[in-house]
C-alpha cells in the first residue's frame, strides 16, 4: 500500500548515514514564506478584541486577543489541533500576558480545507501554519519581546517546530506530540498534520533539539 511506501521510505532515511540538515525543511515546503503586509486588524473594545490578520497571501486567519492586565511580564501563542475556542476553554489567559488564541489552517474555523492550496503551494499544512505563528509573534511583539508558543496537538505542535526554525527567538511548549514522522502515519493522526516528503529531513527528534523549548508526547508513542 501506499502507506507501507511511506514508512520504508522513512525507513530508508533514518538508516542513511548521511543526515540532511536542516535547510532542508524550507527546500522541502517551497522555501521560506513571503513576508508582506502581514494585515494585522483588531477590533472591539476593553481588554478582548478579535484579530484577523494573513498567514499566508489571502489566507484571512482569524484569532482572540486578550489583555487582562496593566503590566504585561510577555505574550503567549496558543494553538490547537481542537480550535481556538476549545484551547481557550483549556488554559484560559494567563494574568501578566498577553494571549493569543488563533485557529492554524486545518482546524476551528479554518477547517475542512481545500488541500489543493498547499499542495499547489508546495507546501505543507504544518508549515504554512508555522509561518502563521512566525507572523503572528511578528506583529505581537509590539506588546513584548517575551515571545511563547503553546501548542497542542499533532497537527499543531509540528507547525509550532516550523516555527521555531522560522523564528529562533520563539519559545515554545508543546504537548500531545508526536515524537517520529511515521507516527504521523497512524489512524487518528489528521490528514493536514503529514509532511509530504519527510524522509527528506532531518528526524522530529533533530529539528526539536535545533528548536529548544519543552514537549510533552503523546502517551503510546
Amino acid at each position: 500500500t501506499m502507506r507501507e511506501l511511506s514508512l520504508e521510505y522513512l525507513k530508508n532515511a533514518a538508516d542513511a548515514k548521511e543526515r540532511p540538515k536542516v535547510e532542508r525543511v524550507f527546500e522541502v515546503n517551497g522555501g521560506r514564506p513571503v513576508m508582506g503586509d502581514i494585515g494585522w486588524n483588531e477590533r472591539g473594545e476593553g481588554n478582548k478584541k478579535t484579530v484577523t490578520f494573513f498567514g499566508e497571501p489571502g489566507l484571512s486567519v482569524p484569532g482572540v486577543l486578550v489583555t487582562n492586565t496593566a503590566t504585561i511580564r510577555g505574550v503567549r501563542i496558543y494553538v490547537s489541533d481542537d480550535g481556538k475556542s476549545a484551547e481557550i476553554g483549556l488554559t484560559p489567559p494567563a494574568t501578566g500576558y498577553v494571549s493569543f488564541y488563533f485557529d492554524l489552517l486545518g482546524i476551528g474555523e479554518l477547517s475542512g480545507i481545500e488541500l489543493r492550496y498547499p499542495v499547489y503551494l508546495g507546501r505543507s499544512v504544518a508549515y504554512i501554519g508555522g509561518a502563521s505563528i512566525a507572523r503572528a509573534a511578528s506583529a505581537l511583539r509590539s506588546r513584548s519581546a517575551n515571545v511563547e508558543v503553546i501548542a497542542r496537538g499533532p497537527l499543531a505542535t509540528l507547525a509550532a517546530t516550523f516555527a521555531g526554525l522560522l523564528d529562533p527567538a520563539l519559545k515554545i511548549k508543546g504537548t500531545d506530540a508526536l515524537r517520529e514522522w511515521s507516527e504521523y502515519l497512524s489512524d487518528g493522526v489528521p490528514d493536514a498534520a503529514v509532511q509530504p516528503r519527510a524522509n527528506l529531513l532531518p528526524t522530529l527528534e533533530e529539528l526539536r533539539k535545533k528548536v529548544g523549548g519543552t514537549w510533552e508526547y503523546r502517551p503510546g508513542t
